[in-house]
């Protein structure tokens, strides 16, 4: 049970106040809805335990905020604005379970189209990840309510500079039909080497590491002593010497 009181102590500076909504935003972006139905809720549905339970925590977490001094409301900001750019990476569209490519399947079809071999080479299943399905998900929403659009993130951003850079290249445009080995080929230089493990392997399994055949050494040919030519000269003399006159 929360021992904190109807009314939060208040910061003790207008940047503390900016702090702590700023992290409250990040951490809980409905503490505002959840604290002003609160009292509606205890006078008139007090069995919906879910607004008072959110309404509860905002206030107990902004209590303990206000404890907090100026650079430890801003590494505070920090973490949670990093918590916040995660959590909301973990639930974009291309981050989902169906969104992740089944190598299988797709290393098993003879070929890809150039936009399928971008999302493949990216790890992504071609029919939920593709140009379309991105750009609809960054695009503006519609009504009144609908929020801001999605921000681009190093994914997208990613993802559309390889399949432009795969548009622009000779090697994947000059057949509509790619094969997967020509394509993996492609994206290992296009990504740096950064190729999903699965793609790497296939690879290593379609070129064999060539082996250098070393011809065997030839025995060498014996070598023959040549007579030393200064002995030979000597003992002639000799014999020379020894012939009688």
């Amino acid at each position: 049970m929360s021992t904190s009181s109807n009314t939060p102590a208040a910061p003790t500076s207008a940047e503390q106040k900016f702090l702590i909504d700023s992290i409250l935003d990040k951490e809980m972006p409905a503490w505002r809805a959840w604290c002003a139905l609160e009292t509606a809720t205890n006078q008139c549905n007090p069995s919906q335990t879910t607004v008072l339970t959110q309404a509860t925590k905002a206030k107990d977490r902004r209590e303990a905020l206000t404890r907090l001094t100026a650079p430890q409301l801003q590494e505070q900001l920090r973490v949670a604005i990093a918590g916040k750019v995660k959590r909301d990476e973990a639930r974009r569209f291309y981050n989902q379970p169906d969104a992740m490519v089944n190598f299988s399947e797709w290393l098993a079809m003879d070929f890809w189209s150039l936009e399928e071999s971008a999302a493949i080479l990216m790890g992504r299943n071609p029919t939920v990840v593709n140009r379309a399905s991105i750009e609809k998900d960054m695009a503006p929403p519609k009504g009144f309510f609908a929020g801001d659009p999605n921000p681009p993130t190093a994914f997208t951003k990613a993802f559309l500079s390889l399949l432009q850079k795969a548009e622009r290249s000779h090697a994947m445009t000059q057949n509509s039909k790619l094969s997967p080995v020509a394509v993996i080929r492609w994206g290992q230089d296009a990504l740096g080497g950064q190729l999903p493990i699965p793609l790497q392997d296939y690879l290593a399994e379609q070129e064999p590491v060539a082996v250098a055949v070393t011809a065997p050494l030839e025995e060498p040919e014996p070598i023959t002593p040549q007579p030393n030519q200064t002995r030979t000269k000597v003992k002639k003399a000799v014999l020379l010497q020894l012939e009688p006159i």
